[in-house]
């Protein structure tokens, strides 16, 4: 699938579970079809089946198959839900155990996890050095975890990411870049390929001006280099400032 329209099919799923969720009504079964309908567009091959027929461990809700072959399982919970890894002694656990011990390829989530899981791989540091120049135009594509512990371990990595992103988690109080200097905080440097914005002190941090007197300062250059979906997000911040202003 191309890169654009995968990127495509995710959005449409993100806003429909959003959508369904905000209504305040929907259950688990409720986001059946939209997950079914990613899983298709994503992976054309493969044939997602809500409600087969049951196993003899139990009903998964959904079984994989490619050409007819069963490639794997998922058992769908509600959004939120707090024990997709069946740890608590919980109606999850004895389900879980029972699916883990007779299925391959067993995938269990809430209908976010998923992003969770892409949100970690796309801020890895092995795979934006490995398709760095595809990054610069769009999203390629995400690969498959190895295993479930791979899958279960990126998720916990994507949902703290996204805490730090949203500013929820309280290591975003843990400041590594310093505004030493006070102004009227007027964003004036303009970027040029001659003049990018960044002003290198070391080989691994630099400073982000934004006039002539103020400046951001041990700006971590990996940091001003992070690129997603073709652009460079801290340059993106600085140029859709109100009326050229900084704002926090």
């Amino acid at each position: 699938m191309p890169i654009r329209n995968a990127s495509q099919s995710i959005d449409h799923y993100v806003n429909n579970i959003s959508t369904l969720y905000n209504q305040g009504n929907a259950t688990e079964h409720s986001y059946r079809g939209d997950l079914q309908q990613l899983i298709e567009s994503l992976a054309p091959e493969v044939r997602a089946t809500n409600e087969p027929k049951r196993q003899s461990c139990g009903a998964p809700d959904y079984i994989l198959t490619k050409k007819d072959i069963p490639v794997g399982f998922i058992e769908a919970k509600d959004v939120g839900d707090k024990d997709l890894e069946g740890k608590k002694k919980s109606v999850n656990k004895e389900q879980f155990d029972r699916y883990k011990a007779s299925l391959n390829n067993l995938i269990f989530t809430d209908y976010i996890d998923f992003h969770l899981y892409i949100y970690a791989v796309l801020h890895a540091p092995s795979y934006r050095e490995q398709y760095k120049e595809f990054l610069k135009i769009d999203f390629p594509r995400v690969p498959y975890p190895k295993d479930k512990d791979t899958f279960w371990a990126l998720v916990q990595l994507g949902g703290e990411i996204r805490q730090i992103h949203l500013l929820e988690s309280p290591k975003v109080e843990d400041y590594i870049t310093t505004y030493p200097k006070d102004g009227d905080n007027m964003i004036t440097r303009k970027i040029t390929k001659t003049n990018i914005g960044y002003e290198s002190i070391d080989n691994s941090k630099g400073r982000v001006w934004i006039n002539d007197e103020q400046f951001f300062d041990n700006v971590p250059l990996i940091a001003w280099e992070f690129y997603i979906g073709g652009k460079k997000i801290l340059k993106k911040c600085l140029s859709v400032q109100d009326n050229g202003v900084l704002k926090s």
